[in-house]
């Protein structure tokens, strides 16, 4: 059963007091309906965000995202909301003038003396430059820390390099969106310590499959990404990609212990299925999770039809 969790403010305060105390807070505070529609900001909030309160009122908290996370990280947020109750860590959010910040969040959900969520409430800091200098910022932006892979930002910078590069060239550059079959096993029977060597063995093997030039990122979670530049055409893609399944199938070991898993793939092409960075990044997601659907353990190109 998902936990509890209650508003910290003592309901028999008196409003007026309440009020001051939310309006005055360090913190901005975010507050939303169960159906996800923001119903009240704090002063925090506007000036940290740049939005007065009647622009955000009654929109979804995605107003602000800085499209630096993928979907998968709002799933895992979403999952811990509803299964937890809570959910802390870091997230990059866009101010109305357009530039990015970083938030230390914590959202949680709120419930009726029955259990039913009854509103959603976020308490956030704008961390970007505490503490940071330029070149942590961008570390922390750019690449994952605990593979030391590219995220999704420097994906996309990265894919939009291949897609000029091609045009000058005339080749094609694809891009293999990966995402680990059955991971979550892993983290609950092995726990987390496990499940995270296995994500950096991971990490190493697909970087050993691919060559020098080639990027390989994790935009999340346990998704991964490719991006196979200069493809002289199409047909060469299945025999890699095969190969790269192949390969990423042999067992890992982990103090002593022998772990395997397998990928589903989605992949894109340029220029075949698009000329825009985020757009093939979509497609090939996609393209990934029908692979999944159809049973696992293999890789489907974008558009191609279901099993």
């Amino acid at each position: 059963m998902p936990n509890e969790t209650r508003s910290t403010i003592d309901p028999a305060l008196d409003p007026q007091v309440a009020n001051a105390i939310i309006e005055n807070a360090a913190e901005g505070i975010l507050v939303t309906d169960a159906a996800g529609n923001i119903v009240r900001v704090n002063r925090a909030y506007c000036l940290m965000t740049g939005y007065s309160a009647d622009e955000v009122i009654g929109k979804n908290p995605r107003l602000i995202q800085s499209g630096r996370h993928d979907p998968a990280f709002y799933e895992a947020m979403w999952h811990a909301l509803l299964t937890e109750g809570r959910w802390s860590g870091k997230i990059w959010n866009r101010r109305k003038d357009g530039s990015i910040f970083l938030e230390n969040l914590t959202a949680m959900a709120l419930r009726d003396a029955r259990g039913a969520v009854t509103h959603y409430l976020g308490l956030f800091t704008d961390v970007t430059y505490g503490g940071l200098d330029d070149a942590q910022i961008s570390q922390l932006a750019f690449y994952d820390p605990l593979t030391g892979l590219a995220t999704r930002p420097l994906l996309i910078d990265h894919m939009g390099e291949a897609i000029r590069h091609c045009k000058r060239k005339g080749c094609h550059a694809a891009l293999l969106y990966l995402n680990l079959d059955d991971f979550a096993a892993v983290n609950k029977t092995r726990g987390h310590a496990a499940g995270d060597a296995l994500l950096k063995a991971y990490a190493e093997q697909l970087e050993a499959s691919v060559r020098q030039n080639d990027t390989v990122a994790r935009p999340g979670g346990d998704e991964f990404a490719l991006i196979l530049g200069e493809l002289a055409a199409p047909q060469e893609l299945p025999r890699v990609a095969d190969k790269l399944l192949q390969r990423l199938a042999q067992p890992l070991d982990h103090e002593g212990q022998s772990l395997a898993l397998r990928a589903s793939v989605g992949v894109s092409l340029y220029p075949v299925h698009g000329q825009d960075a985020e757009q093939l990044v979509a497609l090939a997601r996609e393209a990934m999770r029908k692979a999944k659907a159809a049973g696992k353990n293999r890789w489907m190109m974008y558009g191609q039809p279901d099993e």
